[in-house]
């Protein structure tokens, strides 16, 4: 398989029932990933863990982008029916990916993604790895079409707030608020957020089978919320 048509697989993952099993033919290249040169210069399972783990201390302590945002999307991961291989660019990316909030907001994405490059390089892995790693990383820009099938995963997965039920939502709303615009008021940040949800689009078929239909019950609720019939 070419890495062009193993980048296009990776749009098609989702998890199955409990009861299915996982179609090896419809994952990524299972060669893609951490290949043998990676073993070779001793990138391990502990190597892994030691970067999670400087990877979340370095997360912010923001209202809503910190360590505990970065380890519920780690969650998420875990529960995708991919391959080893897919599932390890992707918690590599959702380690970094909000790194950059350290500096703020603005042009955290691209920041997030020279840090994950920098790291990834000194612990030795893969050119390839790291190019999907940081891809991934950088289509997670509010609003950007992802290139790639991993950066829609992860994009997808990095809103899947936007489809918690009512409560959990304004909860993670709120503190967006207040990380964010915290002088405005409420209903103007309600009004504003109804327009952040009707205007986004889940980009992958993980996004549209687990939050699509989730999303677009919060935005009948925001609905309410502002007033608008």
């Amino acid at each position: 398989m070419s890495d062009e048509e193993s980048d296009n697989e990776i749009y098609a993952k989702v998890s199955p029932p409990a009861s299915s099993t996982v179609d090896s033919g419809n994952c990524a290249d299972r060669s893609e990933g951490v290949d043998t040169e990676q073993i070779e210069l001793g990138i391990s399972t502990d190597s892994e863990s030691e970067m999670r783990d400087w990877a979340l201390d370095e997360m912010p302590e923001n209202p809503y982008h910190n360590r505990t945002h970065v380890e519920t999307l780690l969650s998420e991961v875990d529960d995708l029916a991919v391959s080893d291989d897919d599932r390890e660019i992707l918690r590599l990316a959702t380690y970094f990916h909000d790194i950059g909030y350290r500096e703020g907001a603005e042009n955290h994405e691209e920041r997030s993604a020279e840090v994950a490059e920098e790291r990834l390089s000194n612990e030795g892995y893969d050119d390839k790895t790291i190019e999907k790693v940081s891809d991934a990383i950088r289509d997670t820009e509010l609003f950007k079409e992802p290139e790639t099938g991993f950066g829609a995963i992860l994009t997808d997965i990095d809103t899947r707030n936007f489809a918690y039920d009512w409560e959990e939502f304004k909860q993670t709303a709120l503190a967006v608020k207040e990380e964010e615009d915290p002088d405005s008021s409420n209903d103007d940040w309600w009004e504003s957020t109804l327009g952040l949800l009707e205007a986004h689009s889940y980009h992958s078929e993980v996004g549209q089978k687990r939050y699509a239909s989730g999303k677009q019950e919060t935005i009948e609720r925001l609905k309410e919320e502002v007033g608008d019939d």
